[in-house]
């Protein structure tokens, strides 16, 4: 069956495109997790978990995955890990129940990171290192933050949270320490950020809508000036960081919906016609760059090689 028409929030897929991962939600009736194992051709539902609006995160082979409810309305909003692709699922009650924003994982999925996002009750980043069975309190940096996106390295010894009301903050030792960057976030939507795989390249989506690019851990910040400002819902790229895959959603303008693609690490980019003019809401690549899934704000996901 066809994932079909629906609020998608969130995409992750294996290294190689072929396993997916896609989160529904509308923040108020909720939704499903949707897996695929042909890349994309045919769906599966996901219903073990409940109704939510899921954000979704997957290990580089697909079997690992970590999900969390990202629904404020919700009574419950847990993080929950499948070990075989989405098959089954354990609820994670350790990591407790939080208004939870954003999640992540290291390659073999083995160190997952998650972050919340309500500034009262304080909430924090938490980290677990054995798949999500036990879980530690990230509080160096304070309490007053309202997290919103989150990237890792392949290891996920390194982290990259975006906080917005301060900025970028970036770890080099699995959360136990921070540095605050200089750059600070435009909007509060949650995938704003990503990273190659040895986190060397970091393309974070910043002021005035442009696309910030870092090769030093967040000291220092460029503008990818090619790709333009426009209201950007998620930004993905290849493990080297040299293709990366931007998805605009203009509000303003329903004409310039389109997926950039830059190969040569954002000097240069190109407009995907062939995909279509669609009210993009989020975004994954494939470890080489070429496999692209997205999803759509009430309508479908696409995948393709661009």
């Amino acid at each position: 069956i066809g994932a079909g028409s629906r609020l998608w929030i969130s995409v992750a897929n294996s290294s190689d495109g072929v396993k997916l991962v896609a989160g529904a939600g509308n923040f108020s009736a909720g939704g499903y997790t949707y897996t695929s194992i042909n890349g994309g051709s045919s769906w599966t539902q996901r219903t073990s978990m409940g109704f939510g609006s899921w954000v979704v995160s997957s290990s580089s082979d697909g079997v690992n995955l970590a999900i969390v409810n990202i629904d404020s309305t919700s009574v419950s909003q847990y993080i929950f890990t499948s070990t075989d692709s989405g098959l089954s699922w354990t609820q994670r009650t350790s990591a407790d129940n939080r208004k939870w924003r954003d999640i992540c994982c290291s390659s073999d999925g083995s160190k997952i990171i998650a972050c919340a996002t309500a500034a009262t009750p304080i909430n924090y980043i938490y980290t677990s290192d054995d798949g999500g069975v036990n879980w530690t309190e990230r509080s160096t940096m304070g309490g007053n933050h309202i997290w919103n996106s989150l990237a890792c390295s392949s290891d996920g010894n390194t982290i990259i949270a975006a906080d917005f009301t301060d900025g970028y903050y970036v770890s080099s030792n699995f959360g136990s320490t921070w540095t605050l960057t200089s750059l600070k976030p435009t909007s509060s939507v949650h995938n704003l950020v990503c990273c190659s795989s040895d986190a060397s390249k970091i393309y974070a989506l910043g002021i005035a809508n442009n696309i910030y690019y870092s090769d030093n851990l967040g000291s220092t910040w460029s503008i990818l000036s090619g790709a333009g400002t426009k209201g950007w819902m998620g930004i993905a790229c290849s493990s080297d960081g040299s293709v990366i895959a931007a998805a605009g959603y203009v509000i303003s303008s329903l004409n310039d919906n389109y997926i950039y693609v830059s190969r040569d690490y954002g000097l240069s980019w190109s407009q995907q016609i062939s995909i279509g003019n669609h009210r993009w809401s989020c975004i994954s690549s494939s470890s080489n760059g070429n496999n692209i899934v997205a999803g759509t704000v009430t309508e479908y996901i696409y995948t393709g090689v661009y």
